[in-house]
């Protein structure tokens, strides 16, 4: 990743894929390494950083470096019923999210589903890309952020309202 484009990335908005590998990515950097294949074998980790610590460290290095992330309440929701943990390891890693959420100063919006209909553009996305993405690109239109996903679909119609929309994949190896 360049270093122009790390630098250049202060606030974004994320979509649920790339917050929840980096809510387990930091879950596993802070666990006894004896149990860290355990939880990676075991999460829903992006497949291209389950096996592959260079980029897992690239990508962390890039989390690390956002100072604001803003996403939706859906993102929210979505990530609580695609995180696999339980009984300890759930506990732990909620505690953990929410301490590093925190730190990177989350804001989460509520873009309600009735209000994202009001524009004719919003109404076609919603049929196509669903509410969590319409409500993304939503966000990241009215606060001129960048968008970071794992979607091409997304990215696809970001860049055709104007929103600049990076994969994760493309980035890390630039």
């Amino acid at each position: 990743m360049s270093n122009r484009l790390r630098r250049s990335i202060r606030k974004i908005v994320m979509d649920t894929g790339p917050l929840l590998s980096a809510l387990i990515l930091d879950y596993v950097r802070s666990s006894p390494r004896a149990r860290r294949d355990s939880i990676l074998a075991n999460s829903r980790v992006a497949s291209y950083l389950s096996g592959n610590e260079t980029l897992q460290k690239s990508f962390l290095h890039f989390f690390d470096a956002v100072q604001t992330i803003l996403t939706t309440s859906n993102v929210i929701g979505e990530i609580q019923g695609l995180q696999t943990l339980r009984g300890q390891y759930q506990r732990e890693f909620w505690v953990g999210g929410v301490r590093l959420l925190r730190q990177k100063r989350l804001d989460e919006r509520l873009l309600r589903l009735l209000d994202m209909e009001s524009s004719d553009t919003n109404k076609e996305f919603m049929q196509v890309l669903g509410p969590t993405d319409t409500g993304l690109l939503q966000l990241a239109k009215s606060e001129g952020c960048r968008l970071l996903t794992d979607d091409r679909s997304l990215r696809s119609h970001a860049r055709q309202e104007g929103i600049e929309c990076f994969l994760i994949l493309e980035m890390l190896r630039e």
